[in-house]
């Protein structure tokens, strides 16, 4: 299933990937194997795929609806969170994007089950992904100051670079 969310995602068939995404998430695994214990973990993500494909659909409130009833379960899931701040971001709501990501990064920081590594990645992507909604709310000077720190952290990524070439 993972090539053939993968394929209608980019093949912009949200429709489709949508349909797809809830097979996936109506089938029953069964049993404390590997197999089973590993496809269960799957369904999160095939969810959150499944709340993108809504988005993407032009459905934002019910990608908004989503999300929030699974926030509702767990308020501090990482990822779900990250993905509203991007739902919310591409429904042109940015101020409430801009303050989801700004009360984000700082949970992700202090996040010690993380390996180092593992953490400074994904923050440095959220703060990548927060400059993109500073640049979109005409916020351009936020989003040199976190480019230039990024840039400053990670000289050797590019895009970094590109980015703040272009604003």
């Amino acid at each position: 299933y993972s090539e053939l969310l993968d394929f209608l995602y980019r093949a912009q068939k949200f429709a489709d990937c949508e349909k797809a995404c809830r097979e996936f998430l109506e089938f029953q695994f069964e049993g404390d194997d590997d197999e089973a214990t590993t496809l269960n973990r799957a369904k999160a993500t095939v969810l959150r795929q499944m709340i993108q494909c809504q988005a993407r659909q032009g459905d934002g409130s019910r990608a908004l609806g989503t999300i929030d009833r699974l926030l509702q379960q767990d308020p501090s899931d990482i990822l779900n969170l990250q993905l509203k701040a991007r739902i919310l971001h591409q429904l042109g709501k940015d101020d409430e994007s801009i303050e989801l990501y700004e009360e984000l990064i700082p949970k992700v920081s202090g996040l010690d089950r993380l390996r180092k590594e593992t953490r400074e990645g994904f923050v440095a992507d959220l703060r990548y992904a927060l400059s993109g909604v500073y640049i979109d709310a005409k916020k351009s000077e936020k989003a040199i100051g976190i480019l230039k720190d990024l840039v400053d952290k990670y000289p050797e990524n590019a895009t970094y670079n590109n980015d703040l070439g272009y604003i």
